[in-house]
């Protein structure tokens, strides 16, 4: 078998006709609400939700969408985070005129726009060995330190895992390897898909290594210093394989207890493969056979990507091979023990969704708080011999498999940037479980594209915000409960102890809720203490999302 040739998924020029290689796949607050005015007399404003879940979210960018150029020539994201202060961190490779190609990182704010805080203008690249670089995964420390995973091409050594590590200012954290970079060599072709970090912020790289021509499962652990941790594998370095066979490692993902499970494909055959190690990095013999799983779920299929539930399920999401050499999205959905899970999807534990009549590739996955589980990639590909271009997909199944037909259309939802060939290479969800997505847009060049997403939330008011009201008289204010991305749910909401001021509000707590609005009394005692006061309200829906406003109570 001839060694694979690791080529950088992304930037990556289209044309009219071409073919989808495997390696190639490898690599608000109120938006969409109206209020509506009644007649005088009439009951007060009613609330009209316009967006359902899968609406891009248009206070993001322009109309949910945002675009950068690194280069003016190729660019494109392959991984996604989201930072604790909600900043977005996209990357991936940029290849200036007549250069290499090199890791590449923007962070945009809330709102999609560039961060200026961050490297350049909101943009950093970086280069190892003045070669090629291609950077695959992202990982946010708890510290805010970034550390992003790639490959490293070194002339005469081939290619290597290749780690940085980043201050949350963008510039390269010097305390990590050399410079803030460090490379590690297997003795072959050697590439991270994947990057995580523990809690006890060591940091797990995993990808494949080509030994002899036959590409294994490889997987090195780093120190916070960037050393290779010796306590892992030999001396920081794991390689392995499923019976021998031709394994490539996709994707990780930690569990609670620090094991370590990684999705990739296997041959011969072509199947989605999973492995699960303990946390000093020996194969952990409880999982599937020898620690290690096969899966079929079609006669050709590669899984992408991983996550974990938090029953501690499995879900790995990435493409199946159909009629006529078609791929759709692929999922599997394993047990803790590695075993398929037979409530999903098929009666064996697999399905596969179909989005367009071309081919449709899962690239990431992601679980909602809620259970729903939400794949990403792209949709419409030209396969062989046929014509057009891909666009961002994104489908959301209930937790046992089936389409959630209140997402987006039919519980699929296609983006397109420019016109052009699109690809979604990774998803993340913001702590208000709106969906990122970020890859490449084809416009005149290659550049990162990034689309947000709504669900199913609400949002909190007071009307009026604030108000005066003497001793001794009362006043009426109205809880707005803005209901976004088609939520119906029940808001519970609970009104602060103003005893203290000498205020009573009724109804008394807490007050529950599916409407848009409800009254609230203040009774202002005679006894009241005058000033200004800030009273904040809670709201509290069934999935434990909360939000607050604030009434500022002046008291004369």
């Amino acid at each position: 078998m001839r060694s694979p040739r690791f080529e950088a998924p992304h930037p990556i020029r289209f044309s009219g006709n071409y073919t989808i290689s495997l390696l190639l796949v490898l690599s608000a607050m109120f938006s969409g609400v109206a209020f509506r005015t009644t007649n005088a007399g009439a009951a007060p404003r009613e609330l009209i939700t316009e967006s359902v879940a899968g609406d891009l979210d248009p206070s993001f960018g322009t109309g949910g969408k945002v675009v950068t150029d690194f280069s003016s020539n190729d660019d494109g994201a392959a991984a996604v985070a989201i930072q604790a202060d909600g900043k977005i961190v996209a990357a991936g490779t940029s290849t200036a005129r007549g250069g290499n190609p090199d890791f590449a990182l923007a962070r945009y704010n809330i709102d999609g726009s560039l961060d200026s805080n961050f490297g350049s203008n909101g943009k950093v690249t970086t280069d190892f060995f003045n070669d090629k670089d291609v950077l695959h995964a992202l990982a946010i420390q708890p510290d805010g330190r970034i550390v992003a995973a790639g490959l490293a091409l070194r002339t005469g050594m081939g290619s290597q895992f290749a780690v940085a590590r980043y201050n949350p200012d963008g510039s390269l954290d010097m305390s990590f390897g050399l410079g803030g970079e460090t490379t590690t060599s297997f003795s072959g072709d050697d590439a991270a898909f994947g990057v995580a970090v523990t809690p006890a912020g060591k940091i797990v790289a995993v990808g494949t290594s080509s030994i002899q021509t036959f590409p294994k499962f490889a997987l090195a652990r780093f120190n916070s210093d960037g050393s290779l941790d010796a306590s892992f594998g030999t001396g920081g370095k794991v390689m392995n394989s499923i019976a021998g066979g031709v394994d490539q490692a996709r994707a990780v993902v930690l569990q609670p207890d620090n094991k370590i499970v990684i999705a990739g494909d296997h041959h011969p055959g072509l199947s989605f493969a999973g492995f699960r190690y303990n946390a000093n990095g020996t194969p952990d013999t409880s999982f599937g056979t020898g620690g290690g799983v096969i899966t079929d779920v079609s006669a050709g299929s590669s899984a992408f990507a991983i996550a974990l539930q938090s029953d501690g399920k499995i879900v790995a999401a990435g493409f199946a091979v159909g009629s006529l050499i078609k791929r759709f999205f692929g999922l599997a959905r394993y047990n803790p023990n590695g075993s398929l899970d037979r409530t999903f999807g098929s009666s064996f534990g697999t399905l596969g969704t179909s989005i367009s009549s071309r081919d449709d590739v899962a690239t990431g996955i992601a679980i909602q708080l809620n259970g729903l589980i939400l794949a990403s990639g792209f949709a419409g590909a030209p396969g062989e011999l046929q014509t057009g271009s891909a666009d961002f997909a994104l489908v959301r199944y209930k937790s046992k498999g089936k389409l959630d037909m209140t997402f987006g259309a039919g519980g699929k939802v296609v983006t397109d940037f420019f016109g052009g060939a699109d690809m979604a290479n990774a998803i993340a969800l913001q702590s208000d479980g709106k969906i990122v997505l970020a890859g490449v847009a084809q416009g005149s060049t290659n550049v990162f594209a990034v689309a947000r997403y709504l669900v199913e939330d609400f949002a909190l008011r007071i009307d009026p915000p604030a108000v005066t009201a003497a001793r001794g008289t009362a006043v009426s204010v109205e809880v707005l409960i803005n209901h976004v991305g088609g939520f119906i749910g029940t808001v519970t909401v609970t009104s602060p102890d103003v005893s203290s001021i000498g205020v009573k509000v009724k109804p008394a707590n807490p007050i529950s809720t599916t409407h848009a609005m409800r009254t609230l009394n203040l009774k202002i005692k005679s006894t009241a203490q005058v000033g200004v006061h800030h009273l904040t309200f809670t709201g509290k829906d069934e999935e434990g999302r909360v939000r607050t406003a604030t009434l500022t109570l002046t008291i004369q």
